[in-house]
């Protein structure tokens, strides 16, 4: 297994994180990344190997891709809603 280059730094970045990395990775609290982890419904990908979790950083990606926030277009929705009124 190859591990990913920072193109920005020029360094390598493991495939596997680790918690601590995980949370420099995504700036996200430790108690963020087990909440995700553990949630019932949609769970973040992840690994335990004896004590240690791990989270390999490409379904990292992916799963963050896949909770991306949508743009909601709020002026059309009340303009909407106006007009129906006004009918």
């Amino acid at each position: 297994m190859v591990d990913a280059v920072d193109t920005q730094y020029g360094t390598a970045q493991p495939e596997w994180l680790d918690l601590k990395a995980a949370q420099r990775y995504a700036c996200m609290s430790d108690r963020t990344l087990r909440d995700l982890i553990h949630r019932p419904f949609n769970p973040l990908p992840a690994v335990r190997v004896g004590k240690k979790i791990l989270i390999n950083r490409s379904e990292f990606d992916k799963w963050l891709q896949a909770h991306r926030l949508k743009s909601v277009d709020v002026a059309s929705i009340v303009d909407e809603i106006v007009g129906g009124l006004a009918n």
